[in-house]
C-alpha cells in the first residue's frame, strides 16, 4: 500500500522503498540466497527504518488521514496506516484509538460495544481545536517502564511440589502457578505463598477480574477448574520496556518455555496460550483486561439492562457498587455544601477533574503525581 504524502515525506520512503527492491533482486538472484553481507545490509536497512519512526511520523499519518476523509477507501487506508505506525513505534492501538475519540468527542464522551451514547456536551472546543489536540496527543512519546504481563494457558496441569506449592519457577523472570491454588490464594490475600506484589494487594483489582475473581471481597467461594481441563496462569517480568510490545514479548516466551517441554514432563502440546492478558507497567495496569474479561463484563451488562439471569456472586456484587456509589454521592453533595457550592456545580466539577486525571494517566504521567495532586482553586 501507497503511504500518504505526509507520511512519505517525513519517513524517507522513497528512499527505503528502492533500498528493499534492491534487497529483494539480489537475493532472488541467488539460490538459495546465502550472502552474509546481503543479509547485514537488509538488517542495517531494517535499523534504520526503525529509528526513522518518530512520533512526528504519526503527526504526519494523522494530517494524511484528515486529508484522505472525503474517499472511504482511502480513509480506511490512511487510518490502518496510522495504526500500524503507532504500534512500531510503542503505542497500543486500542488505547490510542481511545485517546483520539477522547479528544474528538470530549473527555466525558460514553462508548458502549463501539457506539456512542453519551457525548461531552460541556466541551466547547471548536473542530480545529480537537483536531489538533489530537495531533498533540500523537507527539507525545510512547509509554514504557517495567513491565509485568500475565498471561493464561488452557489444558496446563501444574502438580504439588512434595512440601511446597503447585508453582514452577523459571529463573527470576518467569513464574507459572496452578489456576486453582492462584484463585484462592488471591482471593483470601495469603500474604504466606510467596505470591508478586500485584497478587496480595487489595487495591490490584484488576488482576482478580483477569483471574475471574470478583473485584473486591472473600465471599463468593472459588470455582475449581474441571480435571479434564486445568488452567495455569504464567507471569513474566519482561523488564524495562514499551506497553504496546510487552504482550508480544510475553507471549514469545511463554510459547517458548512450553514448547521445550520442561514443564515437569508435561506434553508442550497441551499447554495452550488463550488470548487474555494484563499488563502492569511501573506497577500500575494502564491498558484494559482483554478477550475473556471484556467478553464477560458485556454479557453481564446485557443481563442488568434487559433482565437477563445473573450468578448470585454477581448479584451481590452489584448490589454493593450501588450501596457505594450511593454513599459516595451523599459525601459529595454534603461536601459541596460545607463548601458553599451549589450541588449540580461541585458534581460538575468533580467530573472534570476525574476526566483531566484519566487524561494524564492515558498519557503516562506517573500515578502518584496524578492522583494526589491537589485540586485547583
Amino acid at each position: 500500500m501507497r503511504l500518504g504524502e505526509a507520511t512519505s515525506t517525513s519517513l524517507d520512503a522513497p528512499r527505503f522503498a528502492a533500498e528493499f527492491k534492491s534487497c529483494r533482486a539480489s537475493f532472488e538472484s541467488q539460490k538459495p540466497p546465502n550472502d552474509l553481507a546481503l543479509r547485514r545490509r537488509l538488517s542495517r536497512l531494517l535499523e534504520q527504518l526503525g529509528r526513522a519512526v518518530v512520533p512526528e511520523t504519526l503527526v504526519a499519518a494523522w494530517d494524511d488521514l484528515l486529508s484522505a476523509l472525503p474517499e472511504t477507501d482511502n480513509a480506511q487506508r490512511a487510518a490502518r496506516h496510522l495504526l500500524t505506525i503507532a504500534s512500531w513505534i510503542g503505542h497500543p492501538p486500542d488505547i490510542l484509538r481511545q485517546r483520539i475519540e477522547r479528544e474528538l468527542l470530549g473527555h466525558d464522551s460514553l462508548r458502549i460495544d463501539d457506539k456512542v451514547v453519551h457525548r461531552d456536551t460541556e466541551d466547547r472546543r471548536s473542530a480545529a481545536e480537537r483536531v489538533n489536540a489530537v495531533r498533540s496527543e500523537l507527539a507525545q512519546p510512547a509509554a514504557r517502564g517495567r513491565a509485568i504481563v500475565w498471561l493464561r494457558f488452557q489444558l496446563a496441569k501444574v502438580d504439588w511440589e512434595p512440601g511446597g506449592f503447585p508453582v514452577i519457577r523459571i529463573g527470576d523472570a518467569v513464574t507459572i502457578y496452578q489456576g486453582d491454588w492462584l484463585r484462592a490464594c488471591v482471593l483470601h490475600r495469603q500474604l504466606d505463598r510467596g505470591l508478586p506484589p500485584e497478587a496480595i494487594d487489595p487495591d490490584r483489582w484488576e488482576l482478580r477480574l483477569f483471574l475471574g475473581l470478583p473485584a473486591y471481597g472473600t465471599e463468593p467461594e472459588v470455582e475449581s477448574d474441571p480435571p479434564e481441563h486445568p488452567r495455569a496462569y504464567i507471569r513474566i517480568d519482561v523488564g524495562e520496556q514499551m506497553l504496546a510490545r510487552a504482550v508480544d514479548i510475553a507471549r514469545a516466551n511463554a510459547e517458548a518455555v512450553a514448547a521445550l517441554g520442561t514443564l515437569y514432563g508435561a506434553d508442550p502440546t497441551l499447554w495452550n496460550l488463550d488470548e487474555s492478558n494484563i499488563v502492569f507497567i511501573d506497577g500500575y495496569q494502564p491498558g484494559s483486561v482483554t478477550a475473556p474479561v471484556e467478553k464477560r463484563r458485556s454479557r453481564t451488562r446485557n443481563a442488568l439492562m434487559h433482565g437477563g439471569p445473573l450468578a448470585p456472586g454477581t448479584v451481590t456484587s452489584v448490589a454493593e457498587f450501588a450501596d457505594n456509589l450511593a454513599s459516595e454521592a451523599l459525601a459529595a453533595c454534603i461536601e459541596g455544601m460545607l463548601l458553599g457550592q451549589d450541588s449540580i456545580d461541585y458534581f460538575l466539577d468533580r467530573r472534570s477533574r476525574a476526566a483531566d486525571m484519566r487524561a494524564r494517566l492515558s498519557r503516562g504521567d506517573a500515578p502518584p503525581a496524578v492522583l494526589f495532586a491537589e485540586a485547583p482553586t
